[in-house]
C-alpha cells in the first residue's frame, strides 16, 4: 500500500503542476501560406493530402466528393486557397467554421436550377456525419499506417506517429509487438532465461530472429558479436514511424530473411512550416518504488527562398527508467529414481509412448521425484538511461528537380543493473548429461522433522532440507577448526567422523545445513551509435530520376560485470504456494556453530567466489549507394529502376571469459581467511602445512547487512537481514580489486582480475577473446514496376514489381592459431615401437611418429587471416490485384539472405593434440584393408587427428525462399481487414558440425578437424497465417462513435528447423562458438527440444481505442503461447520454456486546446508473473525418442510502471 500511495502522491502533484502549466500553453493556430504540391487525383485523396501538408482539420461528406477529380497545384498559398484550387470546376464550396476547420460541401442550390430538381433531391440522411480528416491522435496514425500498407510495393505493416511526440508506446519494441506476426524478447541475454531486461530488447518476425534493422533505409547495428540493433538503443521520441517489411523487393538492401524493420525519423520538409514541441514525463515503478524523469524536444523550420526551400530539424530525447524484477528461480532440477529407468549401459528405457518409467525412488514409492539442485531468490534493479539526438538539413530547389538531405543520428544507451540474490544449494548437477537420474537421496529431512512430500507432478512440496556431513575435509575437529571458525575454539562445521585417536563422533546427527550463498552483482553496460548520411535526389527529366546516398556509422559497446558471492549454511524449511512457487524459511543449520547474530553477522560467512567479465567493442561501416529510375509511363510498364551499393563494415569485439575464481571453500584450509570481515593480517595455522604463509586481510567496509526488503511482497523469503557486498564497493573497480584480489589479500585461492592477467595481449584481453572481422558487400539490382491505374486483366487492376538483385559478400576474419606443445609426442615416443602391447592395444604411437608431427607441435602461435567470398542471386516478384476500389489480393515471392552473426566468424583456433586411441576398434588405426582382421599384424599406420573448437570465417549466408499471399479490404477512413498466408523455406542453416582445415607450421602442414559452426544442406520450413482487423465504430451515435478496436492473430508452424546450440559470445570456450550451459557444451549429450527458440505457435493482440474530441484512451493486450527460450540455457544446461501469457498496457490522453496534451500511461497493469519451465526429459543420445517432460522452475515479477506526461506543441 505504501508504494501505491507514493505513486498516487506523485501523480497528483504532477497533475496539478501540469494543469497549471497548461493554462499558459493554449494558443491559437495562425493560418499561413506555405508551399503546397499535390498531383491531380480523387478529391477525397487530395483533401487528405492537403490536410497532411498544412496541418489543417478538413471536414467533408464522402458522398459529396465521390467520383470527383481534383486539379493539381504547386504554389505558395493558404490551406483554404489550396482547397478552393483543388476543387475548382466542381460544385463544391469551401467554408471555415468557428474552430478554424475547413468544411467542404455542395454549393447552395440556385433559383435558376430549382425547377429542375426532383423531390428526392431534398431528402437528407440525418444520420450522415461530415467526414473529418483528423490531424492529430490515434485515428490519424492508424489511417497513415493503413495507407502505407495498402500502397506498399510488398508486404508491409507500419506503426506511425503522425502527431509529433506521440509514438504509441514507450519503446519501439513494445509498439512493434502490436503488429501481426511480431513478438518480442524480454530477456537480458539470449542464452540466459532467468534475467529479464527492463524493456523488450529484441524483435522476432514470424518467430525468426534474422531481422535486419535500418534507420531511414540504411544500415544500423550495435557493436557486439551479433549483426542487428539492440532495440533498447532507440529513443521512440525520435521516430516518425516504423515500417516492417515481411517480404522483399529487388531495391531493398539484403540481409533479413525474417524481415526488415525500418526506423524512420522526421525530416524538416515533412511539415510545411515551423514545428516546435516539448514533452516531459515522470515514471514510477511500484516495485522499484522510485520516480524518474524524461523529456524530449523537437524544433523544425522551413524557409522559402527564390531558389527553393530550406529545412532544418533538431530533435533530442532523454529518458531514465528504474525498474525492478524479482525472481524465484530453480537451477537445474534433479530427477530421482533408483530402479526401472535405465538399462545396463546407462541408457534410458524409453516406452512406446515416449515416457521413461521409474519403478522406485530413494524417497519412496514409484514414479519420478523432482528436487531442484539450487533455489535462487533474485532481486534486480535496472537503471536505464538513454540519450537520443537527431538533426536534419534539407534543400529542395524551386523547380523540384533537386532534393538534398543531410542527417545525423546519435543514440547513447546505458543499462546499469544491480542484483542481489540468495542462492540455496542442495546438491550439484553441474556438467551432468541431459539424462542424469539421481539414485541417492543426498538431500534429506533434518532429524526429527517429517518426511518430504511431493505433488502429483512429482515436484518437491515440503520438508526441512539438510545435506549429509563430510564435505568439510579437515579430517578431525582440529582440522575443521583450521578450515574455518566463527566461534573461538569451535569449527564452523562439526567434524562428525571418527577422530584420529579413534574416539567416536560427538555429533548428535549426521546431517548438516545446506549452503546459502549471497551474491551481489553489478552489470554496467553502455552502447552508442552515431550515424551520418547524405542523400541527393535529382529529377533529371520528368521521367528520369537519380539518387545518390552515402552513410557512415560508428558504434561502440562497453560492459563491466562484477559478481561477488559470500556463503554460509542453514537448514531450509521448504514449502510451496498453490501456484507451485517455493517458499523458504531459513533455520540454524545442523552441526553449524554460529557467532551471535546468525545470518546478520558477517563473521558467519566465507568468501565463496569472485567473477569479473569485460567487453570493449567497436564497429564502423561506410556505405555508398546509387539508384536510377526511368518512368516509362505506359499502361503496363510503369518504371525501370537500377541501382548499386557498396558497404565496408568492420567489427572488432573484445569479449572476455567469465573469470570465475573460488576464494575459500570447505575443501581448503582457510584459517583467518575464512571470515569475510577479517581485515587484519594473520598467519595461516600450522595445520594448513604452509609455514610462514600470511593472510593480509580483506578490505574494510565492503559488506553491509540488509535483507531483500519487500521481495515478492514478503511471501517467499522473509528471512530478515543478511550480508551482501555493498553497492559502493561493487561500483568502484579499484576498490574491490584492492579488497579482494589474491595479490592484496593472500586468500586461500587467488582471484586475478582480468586486467592483471599475464597473458593479456590487447588491453585486458587475450588473443582468444578478440574478434576482428571485415565484411565488404557489393550489390547491383534491376527492377521493373508494372501495371497501374489503367492496367487490368479481366477487369481486375494489376500493379507490381519484378526484379533481380545480385549480392557479393567478402569476409576477412583476422585471428591466430595456437599450436599444441610437444608433450603428447614425447609421451608417445617414450614407449618403444617393439614394446609388448597391453590390453586391447594393437599398436604403439611411437611406430608412426614423424618429424613433421614434432615440428607441428612446437607450442607456437601465429597470426591467421581467413578470407572467403560468397555470391547470391535474389529474385523477387510482388503483384497486387485490385478487385475494386477497396479490395485487393496481394502475392509476393522472393529469395532473401541473412549473413552469419559476427561472433560465429571468429578465427581463433587453438589446435589440440591428437586424439589417442590404439585399441582394435579405434577410428584412427589404419589397417591394410577394410576387411582385414583387426590385429596387430594388419596395422598399417595411425591417423593423427588434431582437433579444435573454433568459429569459422568462411560461413556462407543463410538464404530463404519466401512466399506470401494476402487478401486486404479497406473501407472508411481507417478501417481495414487482412488475411495473409506465408511460407518460408530456409537453406544453408548454420549448426554445429565438423570440417577439416589445413594449417602450416614450422615447415609442415597438418589436417585439423575443426568443430563449430557449419552451413548445412537444408534448413526447414516455416508456415503461418496472419489475420488483422481495425475499425472505428463511426456508425454509432455520439459520443460512442469514438470507440475503435484493433485485432490481430498469428499462427506459426515450423518443420525441420533445429537449434544450432552455438553461442555468438560464449565467454567460456576460448575462441570457440559452442554453447556452454550448466557445464555442458553443445556437442555433449544434451536434450534436443526439436523446437526453434522464440517461436510461439499462436499470438494475438487486442487493442481497444477511444478517440473523441480532446480525449484519447487506449488499452492494449498482447498474448503469446508457450515458447522455447533456449535449447541449452547458460546456467541450467536444459531446454528452457516460457509458459503462455500476456501483458496489458494502457494510456489516457487529454488535449487542452490546440497546443497542450496531458497523458497517463501504464504498463504491465495485470502485474503478470512470468513462469518458466525446464524440460527434464526429451530426445537425446541417452534417451532416444523420449517425449518432453517439463516442470515449472522460475517465477518472475516486474514493475507495474506508470508514466505521467505533458506535451506542448506549436
Amino acid at each position: 500500500m505504501s508504494k501505491l500511495s507514493g505513486a498516487l502522491r506523485v501523480a497528483v502533484r504532477c497533475a496539478v503542476a501540469l494543469a497549471a502549466v497548461s493554462a499558459f500553453g493554449v494558443a491559437v493556430a495562425q493560418q499561413s501560406a506555405v508551399t503546397i504540391r499535390i498531383e491531380a487525383q480523387s478529391v477525397d485523396a487530395a483533401l487528405r493530402e492537403l490536410s497532411r501538408q498544412t496541418n489543417t482539420n478538413i471536414l467533408f461528406s464522402p458522398a459529396a466528393v465521390q467520383g470527383l477529380r481534383s486539379t493539381s497545384i504547386n504554389a505558395v498559398m493558404t490551406a483554404e486557397e489550396a482547397a478552393r484550387a483543388l476543387t475548382a470546376g466542381t460544385d463544391l464550396e469551401i467554408v471555415r467554421d468557428l474552430t478554424g476547420a475547413l468544411i467542404v460541401r455542395r454549393r447552395s442550390i440556385s433559383k435558376a436550377s430549382f425547377d429542375d430538381l426532383n423531390p428526392a433531391d431534398f431528402e437528407v440522411d440525418l444520420d450522415t456525419e461530415l467526414e473529418e480528416v483528423i490531424v492529430v491522435g490515434v485515428r490519424r496514425a492508424l489511417e497513415t499506417a493503413r495507407e502505407i500498407k495498402r500502397d506498399a510495393d510488398t508486404f508491409v505493416d507500419s506503426v506511425t506517429a503522425t502527431d509529433i511526440g506521440s509514438f504509441p508506446d514507450k519503446s519501439v519494441a513494445e509498439a512493434l509487438q502490436r503488429v501481426a506476426g511480431i513478438t518480442v524478447s524480454r530477456l537480458q541475454s539470449n542464452d540466459d532465461s532467468t534475467h529479464f531486461s527492463a524493456e523488450p530488447a529484441g524483435v522476432l518476425i514470424r518467430g525468426l530472429t534474422f531481422v535486419r534493422t535500418e534507420f531511414n533505409g540504411r544500415d544500423s547495428f550495435s557493436a557486439d558479436g551479433y549483426r542487428g540493433l539492440n532495440f533498447n538503443d532507440i529513443s521512440p521520441e525520435l521516430m516518425a514511424g516504423v515500417d516492417v517489411y515481411k517480404n522483399q523487393t529487388a531495391e531493398m538492401i539484403e540481409g533479413g530473411i525474417a524481415g526488415t524493420v525500418n526506423l524512420r525519423t522526421r525530416l524538416p520538409l515533412d511539415s510545411p512550416s515551423r514545428v516546435f514541441s516539448v514533452t516531459a514525463r515522470a515514471n514510477y515503478g511500484d516495485r522499484s518504488d522510485d520516480t524518474t524523469y524524461e523529456g524530449s524536444g523537437i524544433y523544425a523550420d522551413v524557409w522559402n527562398t527564390a531558389i527553393g526551400r530550406f529545412g532544418l530539424l533538431a530533435n533530442y530525447a532523454y529518458s531514465q527508467v528504474k525498474t525492478q524484477t524479482e525472481g524465484v528461480i530453480m537451477q537445474r532440477i534433479g530427477a530421482f529414481c533408483d530402479s526401472g529407468n535405465s538399462d545396463a549401459s546407462g541408457n534410458a528405457i524409453v516406452a512406446a509412448d515416449g515416457s521413461v518409467p521409474c519403478a522406485s525412488t530413494p524417497y519412496g514409492g514409484s514414479g519420478w521425484r523432482y528436487v531442484p539442485s539450487q533455489l535462487n531468490f533474485s532481486e534486480v534493479l535496472y537503471d536505464r538511461v538513454r540519450h537520443g539526438a537527431s538533426a536534419a538539413l534539407q534543400f529542395e530547389s524551386s523547380d523540384r528537380r533537386w532534393l538534398a538531405t543531410a542527417q545525423y543520428m546519435d543514440s547513447q544507451y546505458d543499462n546499469a543493473w544491480g542484483e542481489r540474490s540468495s542462492n540455496l544449494s542442495f546438491f550439484s548437477l553441474w556438467a551432468a548429461p541431459g539424462y542424469s537420474p539421481q539414485s541417492t537421496a543426498v538431500i534429506a529431512p533434518a532429524d526429527g522433522t517429517p518426511a518430504f512430500t511431493f505433488g502429483p507432478d512429482g515436484m518437491l512440496q515440503s520438508g526441512v532440507l539438510t545435506q549429509p556431513t563430510g564435505d568439510w575435509l579437515g579430517g578431525s575437529t582440529a582440522g575443521n577448526l583450521a578450515y574455518g571458525s566463527a566461534v573461538p575454539g569451535l569449527p564452523f562445521v562439526n567434524y562428525c567422523g571418527p577422530q584420529p585417536d579413534g574416539s567416536p563422533s560427538a555429533c548428535s546427527t549426521q546431517r548438516q545445513g545446506i549452503y546459502v550463498g549471497n551474491e551481489a552483482r553489478n552489470f554496467d553496460h553502455a552502447e552508442g551509435t552515431r550515424d551520418v548520411s547524405f542523400n541527393l535526389r535529382w529529377n533529371a527529366t520528368d521521367r528520369l530520376r537519380a539518387t545518390f546516398d552515402i552513410q557512415r556509422i560508428d558504434a561502440e559497446t562497453n560492459n563491466y560485470d562484477m559478481l561477488v558471492a559470500n556463503r554460509t549454511m542453514a537448514n531450509a524449511k521448504y514449502s510451496t504456494h498453490r501456484d507451485g512457487t517455493p517458499r523458504i524459511e531459513l533455520q540454524p543449520g545442523s552441526n553449524v556453530n554460529y557467532a551471535p547474530g546468525f545470518l546478520a553477522n558477517p563473521h558467519n560467512y566465507y568468501l565463496q567466489f569472485v567473477q569479473d567479465h569485460l567487453e570493449d567493442n567497436e564497429a564502423r561501416a561506410t556505405a555508398l549507394r546509387s539508384d536510377l529510375e526511368y518512368r516509362v509511363g505506359r499502361t503496363w510498364l510503369e518504371a525501370l529502376t537500377f541501382g548499386a551499393r557498396h558497404a565496408d563494415r568492420k567489427q572488432r569485439v573484445r569479449y572476455s571469459i567469465y573469470n570465475w575464481s573460488p576464494i575459500a571453500a570447505p575443501s581448503l584450509c582457510n584459517g583467518p581467511a575464512f571470515n569475510i570481515d577479517n581485515s587484519q593480517a594473520a598467519p595461516y595455522p600450522a595445520a594448513c602445512g604452509e609455514p610462514g604463509r600470511m593472510f593480509q586481510g580483506y578490505g574494510e567496509g565492503i559488506w553491509e547487512v540488509d535483507g531483500l526488503g519487500d521481495f515478492y511482497d514478503g511471501q517467499v523469503f522473509a528471512n530478515g537481514p543478511m550480508v551482501f557486498m555493498n553497492r559502493e564497493t561493487l561500483l568502484d573497480r579499484q576498490r574491490h580489486i584492492d579488497a579482494l584480489s589474491g595479490a592484496t589479500t593472500g586468500s586461500p585461492m587467488a582471484w586475478t582480475p582480468l586486467c592483471q592477467r599475464v597473458g593479456n595481449t590487447e588491453g585486458c584481453f587475450i588473443d582468444s577473446e578478440v574478434l576482428d572481422v571485415e565484411e565488404r558487400t557489393k550489390a547491383v539490382y534491376a527492377m521493373l514496376r508494372f501495371g497501374g491505374e489503367n492496367a487490368t486483366v479481366f477487369g481486375i487492376g494489376v500493379r507490381g514489381n519484378i526484379g533481380l538483385r545480385y549480392a557479393r559478400t567478402a569476409v576477412s576474419s583476422d585471428g591466430a592459431v595456437a599450436f599444441p606443445v610437444s608433450t603428447w609426442y614425447q609421451t608417445a615416443a617414450a614407449t618403444p615401437c617393439n614394446s609388448p602391447l597391453v590390453g586391447d592395444d594393437v599398436t604403439h604411437l611411437s611406430c608412426w611418429l614423424t618429424p613433421g608431427l614434432l615440428a607441428f607441435s612446437n607450442g607456437a602461435g601465429i597470426e591467421n587471416d581467413l578470407k572467403r567470398s560468397h555470391d547470391n542471386l535474389l529474385p523477387s516478384l510482388n503483384v497486387r490485384f485490385r478487385l475494386n476500389a477497396n479490395q485487393y489480393v496481394r502475392f509476393g515471392a522472393s529469395r532473401s539472405l541473412s549473413r552469419p552473426d559476427f561472433g560465429l566468424l571468429r578465427n581463433y583456433v587453438r589446435v589440440e593434440s591428437p586424439l589417442i586411441d590404439t585399441s582394435a576398434d579405434s577410428p584412427y588405426v589404419i589397417y591394410r584393408s577394410p576387411d582385414a582382421p583387426r590385429t596387430p599384424e594388419n596395422v598399417a599406420g595411425y591417423r593423427f587427428v588434431f582437433h579444435s573448437d573454433s568459429g569459422f570465417g568462411g560461413l556462407a549466408p543463410i538464404t530463404a525462399d519466401n512466399f506470401d499471399m494476402a487478401y486486404e479490404h479497406y473501407w472508411g477512413r481507417s478501417n481495414s481487414f487482412s488475411l495473409g498466408l506465408f511460407h518460408k523455406r530456409l537453406n544453408g542453416s548454420i549448426a554445429y558440425g565438423e570440417f577439416e582445415r589445413q594449417f602450416e607450421n614450422n615447415g609442415t602442414t597438418q589436417t585439423v578437424i575443426v568443430r563449430g559452426p557449419r552451413n548445412g544442406a537444408g534448413g526447414g520450413t516455416l508456415d503461418g497465417v496472419e489475420v488483422a482487423f481495425q475499425t472505428f465504430f463511426d456508425f454509432l451515435p455520439r459520443p460512442w462513435d469514438g470507440f475503435g478496436v484493433q485485432l490481430n492473430y498469428t499462427h506459426v508452424t515450423q518443420s525441420g528447423i533445429d537449434n544450432s546450440n552455438l553461442a555468438v559470445q560464449p565467454g567460456y570456450t576460448p575462441g570457440g562458438t559452442i554453447a556452454f550451459g550448466g557445464g555442458l557444451q553443445g556437442n555433449d549429450e544434451i536434450i534436443d527440444s526439436h523446437r526453434l527458440a522464440g517461436i510461439s505457435d499462436d499470438s494475438y493482440n487486442i487493442v481497444a481505442l477511444y478517440e473523441r474530441g480532446p480525449v484519447g484512451v487506449r488499452l492494449a493486450y498482447s498474448w503469446r503461447s508457450e515458447f522455447l527460450t533456449n535449447n541449452l540455457d547458460c546456467c541450467i544446461g536444459l531446454p528452457m520454456w516460457q509458459k503462455a501469457g500476456g501483458y496489458l498496457d494502457g494510456s489516457i490522453r487529454f488535449q487542452v486546446g490546440n497546443n497542450v496534451e496531458l497523458s497517463l500511461d501504464g504498463s504491465n497493469l495485470l502485474d503478470r508473473t512470468i513462469v518458466s519451465q525446464q524440460q527434464l526429459f526429451g530426445d537425446s543420445a541417452l534417451t532416444p525418442g523420449a517425449g518432453p517432460v517439463r516442470r515449472d522452475s522460475a517465477w518472475i515479477r516486474s514493475d507495474r510502471r506508470f508514466q505521467l506526461g505533458f506535451r506542448f506543441k506549436y
